[in-house]
C-alpha cells in the first residue's frame, strides 16, 4: 500500500548494497501456497484503518481521544513519550482524522527520525552504532526500527543464512491483547538488514537505554517506535 504519510527521512546508508527505506515494506519474497501467515501479512498491509478523530478545534483533544501517550516538552521544543501515561500500543492521528496535521499533538512518529543521528563505529559492540550529536530528552523519539515485513517461516529461513555471517538484525515484537477473558496475541516481524532505515544501527543491549512502542498510524500492521 502506498502510504500517505509525508515521512522527513533524509539520512542514507554509507552501504550501498543496502537499500534505504523510509518505513516499513512488505518483503517481495516468494509466495508460498503454505504460508498463510504471509498471505495474512498482504491483506493486512494493503489495508487501511478508518478509524479517525473529529478534533477540529483543540490540538488537545487529539490525546484526549487517541490516549495521553505523548507530552509537550518546552525546553527542546517537542513532543516526547509521557512514560507516566503512554501505553504499550499507540495510535497516532492519520490521514482519517478530521485535526490539522500541523497543530496535532498526536503524529509524532510518523513524521520521521529525530535530527542529527549519526552512524559511528562502535568498539564497545564491534560494529556500527547510532548516535546523536544532540541531547535527547527523556522520552524523546530517535527513530522507528523500519524494514522488510516478513513472516515467521520467512524469519528462520533468512536467520540460517544470517546465522553464517554472524549478522542478524531481525526483530520479533509480540503484542498481547486482553478482552474481557479472551486472550490473544500478534506478532510483527521486521527485518532490516538488506532493506531498513537508520534504525538498524540501534544495537541490542542487556541494559538498555531506549523503549520500544508499538506505533499505529493508517496501517494495521504497527511500526515499531525507538523512543530514549
Amino acid at each position: 500500500m502506498t502510504s500517505n504519510l509525508n515521512v522527513f527521512d533524509f539520512y542514507e546508508h554509507e552501504d550501498r548494497s543496502l537499500e534505504y527505506v523510509l518505513e516499513n515494506i512488505l518483503s517481495d519474497q516468494s509466495i508460498d501456497g503454505s504460508d498463510n501467515e504471509f498471505q495474512h501479512l498482504q491483506r493486512e498491509y494493503n489495508s487501511i484503518l478508518l478509524n479517525g478523530c473529529d478534533c477540529i478545534s483543540s490540538k488537545f483533544g487529539c490525546l484526549e481521544c487517541h490516549g495521553r501517550n505523548y507530552k509537550w516538552f518546552a525546553e527542546t521544543g517537542e513532543l516526547v513519550l509521557d512514560t507516566d501515561n503512554s501505553v504499550d500500543l499507540i495510535y497516532e492521528c492519520s490521514s482519517s482524522c478530521k485535526c490539522e496535521p500541523s497543530k496535532c499533538t498526536n503524529r509524532l512518529v510518523q513524521k520521521g527520525p529525530r535530527a542529527k543521528l549519526k552512524i559511528v563505529h562502535s568498539n564497545l559492540f564491534k560494529s556500527k552504532g547510532l548516535f546523536s550529536s544532540d541531547h535527547i530528552p527523556k522520552g524523546g523519539f530517535i527513530c522507528e526500527y523500519a524494514g522488510e515485513i516478513i513472516s515467521r517461516k520467512e524469519a528462520h529461513n533468512r536467520l540460517k543464512k544470517y546465522e553464517q555471517n554472524l549478522d542478524n538484525y531481525i526483530l520479533f515484537m509480540t503484542e498481547r491483547i486482553k478482552e474481557g477473558h479472551d486472550k490473544s496475541s500478534t506478532t510483527t516481524i521486521i527485518d532490516p538488514t538488506k532493506r531498513g532505515n537508520i534504525g538498524r544501527y540501534l544495537n541490542h543491549s542487556c541494559n538498555p537505554n531506549c523503549e520500544v512502542r508499538s506505533v499505529r498510524i493508517d496501517c494495521p500492521i504497527p511500526k515499531i517506535g525507538k523512543f530514549y
